[in-house]
């Protein structure tokens, strides 16, 4: 009887444990370089934390946290998905009248910049696996915003809200959506849509 107990309490903390197991990029290190305030350049390992908004950076196994307010920006190569990756510090209004230094991942420059931010989530996929436990695995949710005019604004990803932002050419991006059939909710047809305006003006 005892080892029956013994061994549904480890299957349970098997399949408990499953959705926590699975490693992110936010999990790794990568290699890349940070540029200080002061526009010093230091190359070296890079892990970041979007939640707590800090950066740790280990150059000859000496690990430095930095801030927002410390940094300009930081640039690695993804350790997961081998993409080149750029995180830059921007005032953002917090509340109103209140605005602090916060780190954004910067997915397209120019005359529309599209940033975003990542959170480490816990989800279901509503399916049982087969000891009768739900199935559930960390993945990442992206909260995206624009900066224009130096003013770092959120934005929902929906369509109307999205083609808002274009202006006089939201009608000219929303016929390159349709040709395409990119939608606009996730960051890589954001990232294409937001490529496409800024090269009107190019």
């Amino acid at each position: 009887m005892k080892w029956r107990v013994l061994f549904m309490w480890l299957i349970l903390l098997h399949f408990s444990m499953k959705g926590y197991s699975q490693r992110l990029s936010p999990d790794y290190w990568h290699f890349g370089s940070i540029v200080s305030k002061n526009s010093d350049t230091i190359r070296g390992l890079v892990k970041y934390d979007f939640t707590s908004d800090l950066i740790q950076f280990d150059r000859a196994g000496i690990i430095k946290v930095f801030t927002p307010a410390q940094l300009n920006y930081c640039e690695f190569t993804d350790s997961l998905s081998g993409r080149l990756r750029k995180i830059v510090s921007h005032n953002f209004e917090t509340s109103p009248g209140y605005s602090k230094p916060l780190f954004f991942e910067l997915l397209v420059s120019g005359k529309l910049t599209l940033l975003c931010r990542e959170l480490v989530v816990l989800r279901s996929n509503g399916n049982m696996g087969s000891q009768g436990f739900n199935n559930s695995y960390r993945d990442i949710s992206f909260s995206f915003f624009y900066l224009r005019n130096q003013e770092v604004s959120y934005f929902y990803n929906k369509k109307k809200r999205v083609l808002s932002l274009f202006g006089q050419d939201k009608n000219t991006v929303a016929e390159f959506a349709k040709k395409n059939r990119y939608r606009f909710y996730s960051q890589y047809d954001l990232t294409h849509l937001f490529q496409f305006y800024n090269s009107l003006y190019d």
